[in-house]
């Protein structure tokens, strides 16, 4: 039961202590790995390193890691298992900025590049508090001012923290607990839809399963024979503004990073061109439009969306894009972006792609390509159900969004006071 201090507030309020970490818990640095100890499975100890912290950043216990150790091995690296309920974070390097923590969901070791904070006074903190607590202070602040980032041990015990009685803090912790375990079901839901999109598009878009009263063959055509390529821009991001301008921008890293197959301009909003910015010679992008991303740090060059409900906006194709426009009227809305995302399709793009520090595609490899037609009422029903599923995938990815904001909010309350619950 939660109360907001009112009725009792004084008596309360003076119920929460103030506590420098050194007088509550330890913090220890992990032990040296070699890699002739590395990639072994299935043995007694869980050898935990900064990668183990970083997946699944969602959940808040380690439980299993990618090394596993045995008991000789813990003897001849002079290693010590920390216990379980121990709270893990990097200690350098540029993984500190991702703030991620952990808890040990059972004893085990960590390596040297990870610190480990066990509480030591059990009476007066309970460890799954201090890990929603310390969720609100970034790493960095712990970190020394070098060139490489590293955290200094010394500021991490001088660390204050405000501690209400322990019942309190194991009912608070309980209740965040109950809305982490909200977040990570909805997450697997996610996780599971998102798996049964890419085996529709694998059976569907490749003509292997074949929906009810559809056996027509499919055509086959060259890209050169489908598209007319347009112009486009080189613009950078600092031409570009968020909010409504003149003329609209896709930018290829958005369609890497930000947006689906198809792109509804009625639901997403673009960056804008700044006017002095304006290109003269660009295309304008009409609805049905193909925007490839020719460029990326890896094999994902070659992403394209299609766009759709474009309206009377002005629209532009921007940096490391190229636009290509239907030649004729083949095609359902919806197919060509979803098929041109494809594995089937990407696949073929993959000889093609080249380069060292970035990867790219250019015109004229992806003209050597093949795109799959099916008569437009078999692109239609297919269009419909990954359409479908893709607002399945949306309405879960907006819910995940709406519990991480309320547990947001219940931590602000709960973790300051604000709000009491209790005991």
């Amino acid at each position: 039961m939660l109360d907001n201090g009112k009725a009792e507030g004084a008596r309360k309020i003076k119920q929460i202590e103030k506590y420098c970490l050194r007088d509550i818990a330890i913090v220890s640095q992990g032990f040296t790995f070699s890699r002739s100890y590395q990639g072994k499975k299935n043995l007694k100890w869980n050898y935990f390193k900064v990668a183990d912290i970083g997946i699944n950043p969602n959940s808040k216990y380690l439980t299993n890691a990618i090394n596993t150790i045995s008991d000789i091995t813990m003897e001849e690296i002079g290693a010590l298992p920390f216990p379980k309920g121990s709270i893990v974070f990097p200690r350098v390097g540029a993984a500190l900025f991702n703030n991620n923590k952990k808890i040990l969901a059972q004893d085990g070791v960590v390596d040297d590049n990870v610190l480990v904070l066990t509480v030591t006074d059990t009476s007066k903190c309970w460890y799954e508090f201090l890990y929603y607590y310390l969720q609100g202070i970034p790493l960095a602040k712990w970190c020394n001012s070098g060139l490489v980032p590293v955290i200094n041990t010394k500021t991490v015990l001088s660390q204050m923290v405000f501690l209400p009685p322990l019942p309190e803090q194991q009912k608070i912790a309980a209740i965040l607990s109950t809305q982490d375990k909200v977040i990570e079901l909805k997450e697997k839901l996610l996780a599971q839809k998102q798996q049964q999109k890419k085996y529709l598009m694998q059976q569907l878009l490749t003509g292997k399963k074949r929906l009810p009263g559809f056996n027509e063959k499919w055509k086959v055509e060259k890209f050169s024979e489908i598209f007319d390529f347009l112009s486009t821009n080189t613009l950078s991001r600092d031409n570009l503004f968020e909010g409504v301008g003149a003329i609209q921008n896709i930018h290829y890293g958005d369609i890497l990073t930000k947006f689906n197959e198809v792109i509804d301009l009625d639901c997403v909003c673009l960056p804008s061109i700044k006017e002095s910015a304006i290109p003269n010679n660009c295309a304008t992008v009409k609805s049905g439009d193909i925007i490839i991303a020719d460029t990326a740090e890896d094999l994902t060059a070659g992403k394209a969306v299609e766009v759709q409900n474009i309206g009377d906006r002005v629209i532009y194709s921007g940096l490391h894009t190229m636009l290509c426009r239907p030649k004729e009227q083949l095609f359902f809305d919806g197919w060509l972006g979803f098929y041109m995302n494809s594995e089937a399709y990407h696949k073929q793009l993959i000889p093609y792609i080249a380069g060292v520090k970035v990867m790219a595609i250019s015109k004229s490899n992806i003209v050597k390509t093949y795109i799959a037609i099916p008569s437009k009422a078999e692109q239609a029903a297919i269009v419909e159900i990954l359409s479908t599923t893709d607002h399945e995938i949306d309405l879960l990815q907006k819910s995940i969004e709406a519990e991480k904001q309320k547990k947001k909010a219940l931590m602000q309350l709960l973790l300051t006071g604000k709000v009491r619950v209790k005991i």
